[in-house]
């Protein structure tokens, strides 16, 4: 076989084997995801004052807006449909009156977001997202600091699993220290979830 017939070989090998990877990808996002669905993003001003906002993702800039107290600002888009690129919004919001009031916050993002319709509350300290089935606020700092306290003790479980489960003779120290971080974890859910949701 020739170097040109080894190399044309090659290459058809090689995207037959990447095609067999890609399409159950797309085929099983395709089935996850509400194929072009439309998702709203609210943003209301719930500051005394108006409220100049600037939305961008990384393609798109929504420009400038400005909305006065109790209103709202609204724009829409259809999510990526590709596996690996997912989409993101993010706003500045500046209101007169205060000098470095410039705060940004990132009104969408398909990794965390599922909402159809997202509607976000703006005060001047950050914006909390409307729980559409309970209609209360969660503001995106307390979810993420409830996560993050979640995660690390997870992670600690988990550290603790594997290098007392190598050590037989450490069983009983196991079992102690295994209820000790679970109830850590439901603590830290019950302390910080309670705080989560608030009425706006």
């Amino acid at each position: 076989m020739t170097s040109k017939n080894m190399i044309t070989s090659t290459f058809i090998s090689l995207t037959l084997i990447l095609s067999s990877c890609i399409i159950p990808l797309v085929s099983d996002a395709n089935q996850s995801i509400d194929i072009g669905h439309r998702v709203t993003v609210e943003l209301i001003n719930s500051i005394e004052v108006d409220l100049t906002i600037h939305c961008k993702s990384k393609d798109d800039d929504l420009g400038f807006h400005t909305v006065p107290p109790n209103k709202s600002y609204q724009f829409g888009f259809k999510p990526s449909l590709f596996v690996l690129i997912t989409t993101l919004f993010f706003c500045s919001f500046d209101w007169p009156g205060e000098k470095y009031n410039n705060h940004y916050l990132d009104v969408y993002d398909e990794n965390r977001d599922d909402c159809h319709f997202c509607s976000w509350k703006i005060y001047r300290d950050g914006g909390k997202m409307l729980n559409p089935q309970t209609g209360k606020c969660e503001s995106e700092r307390e979810v993420q600091n409830l996560l993050n306290e979640v995660y690390n003790l997870l992670t600690l479980y988990l550290i603790i699993i594997f290098t007392l489960q190598q050590n037989r003779e450490a069983a009983a120290i196991f079992s102690v220290v295994s209820g000790g971080v679970q109830s850590a974890v439901r603590s830290t859910v019950g302390t910080v979830g309670a705080t989560i949701l608030k009425n706006c």
